[in-house]
């Protein structure tokens, strides 16, 4: 199974980068995590075939997570699509998608589809499964406008896959994330707390807190231990838990498409030693 960072941004666009979407593909699976206002053209610069998408989870709706679903259902449509689609996401959101093609496109949510459209309600902590796909949200935290807001641990294909969205600390994160293959979290600012929304060391601290105790590890395991300044990540998800991936820091020019990568592991030292 392949995740891609389709857009990693704020809703802002600092530094360049692309509202929030993930694509995961395998095998039996295809599908969006959240389609902010500039998926659509990301999905076609990276040449990902939307034909091919079955499904698309929604967090919350806020421009940068959902704003993009009418440009998708239009380019759908204009392209003669015929496979069907299912849109899932938080209370209300058969209610939310059609007042946003209102908005945009006047009479576009009367359209008949050439395609079947299915839009499904989540409710937290309630397990939903489309084909291969199986779906637990869980309730975050991030104001009173734009939610309910939920945040998705997914299994497919073996694997599973825990997102944040966009929230301040919860402890439904440690549920959320817990035994899970990847981990992915929002980190809205290096160290300074915004409400709302969570900081690095924020989530480096409860990381650290909630850490499990394990045996001291092999010579050689040691040699991938995490230097100060890291996300906590590790190979070894039974002993250490999930890793996290982040967007590329510094902030790369505009000129430049944006680009996410993991956590680098570095070799053992003496400064990660002493920590």
């Amino acid at each position: 199974m392949q995740l891609r960072f389709v857009g990693c941004g704020d809703a802002f666009g600092s530094g360049g980068r692309l509202n929030t979407c993930f694509h995961v593909s395998g095998r039996e699976t295809n599908f969006l995590i959240d389609c902010g206002a500039s998926a659509l053209p990301a999905l076609k610069r990276l040449e990902i075939a939307r034909d091919d998408i079955d499904l698309i989870l929604i967090t919350h709706f806020h421009g940068d997570h959902f704003a993009g679903l009418p440009f998708l259902l239009l380019d759908a449509q204009f392209s003669r699509r015929t496979r069907p689609l299912t849109i899932a996401g938080p209370q209300g959101i058969a209610t939310r998608l059609a007042q946003l093609m209102e908005a945009l496109f006047e009479h576009s949510s009367k359209t008949k589809q050439r395609f079947e459209l299915e839009v499904v309600e989540l409710a937290p902590e309630q397990s939903k499964t489309f084909g291969a796909v199986t779906v637990t949200p869980y309730p975050v935290v991030h104001g009173e406008s734009g939610g309910p807001f939920l945040a998705y641990r997914v299994q497919a294909e073996g694997r599973t896959l825990a997102y944040s969205a966009d929230t301040e600390w919860t402890d439904t994160l440690i549920p959320l994330a817990r035994g899970a293959d990847l981990f992915i979290a929002e980190a809205y600012m290096y160290e300074k707390v915004v409400k709302n929304h969570l900081s690095l060391k924020t989530l480096e601290q409860h990381l650290r807190r909630h850490r499990r105790k394990t045996p001291r590890p092999h010579p050689y395991e040691r040699r991938h231990a995490l230097a100060p300044g890291q996300y906590f990540a590790s190979r070894r998800r039974r002993r250490h838990g999930p890793r996290i991936l982040r967007c590329t820091r510094p902030f790369p020019p505009r000129s430049t498409p944006a680009r996410c990568s993991p956590s680098p592991v570095p070799r053992w030292s003496r400064t990660s030693r002493r920590r």
